[in-house]
């Protein structure tokens, strides 16, 4: 999936995205650039909330969950990478679409943000490959293939 960010800061927030206690405001800055795109790294789904994992603009090395809100889908194909795993009992979400790495090991996000090198190394690896895949140049190739 890719997306394009129509909205900085939390003021196209629905009220069951708002949380004050989690800094959750429609004032809150989320480090986006209006009218970027972004590619999905992970799609989380939370009771009645979407969140996509994308490389923000402060450009860490992981991903980071942002309000489904901020952004138009301008692809909605779903990545070849990813599986579907059901987290009942996850505090961050219900249901996680991501790569296999990732939703076959509970703790995978944890070790990734505290840097440990197994899971950079395969953020890196599946990063790299979806940006192909979700490229422009990939997208009118296939589009190109339908024709």
């Amino acid at each position: 999936m890719k997306v394009r960010c129509i909205s900085q800061k939390g003021e196209l927030l629905t009220e069951q995205y708002i949380d004050p206690r989690r800094g959750l405001t429609r004032d809150h800055d989320f480090n986006l650039t209006l009218d970027k795109d972004y590619v999905i790294y992970a799609l989380a789904v939370r009771g009645n909330q979407v969140w996509y994992y994308i490389v923000d603009d402060c450009e860490g090395w992981f991903p980071i969950n942002r309000p489904a809100p901020l952004f138009r889908v301008i692809d909605d194909r779903v990545s070849r990478f990813w599986t579907i795993k059901l987290t009942p009992g996850n505090p961050d979400h219900d249901i996680l679409f991501a790569f296999e790495e990732w939703d076959s090991d509970d703790r995978f996000y944890d070790r990734l943000t505290d840097r440990c090198p197994l899971e950079v190394s395969a953020f890196v690896a599946r990063k790299l490959l979806m940006d192909e895949e979700f490229s422009e140049k990939q997208r009118t190739s296939e589009t190109d293939h339908q024709l």
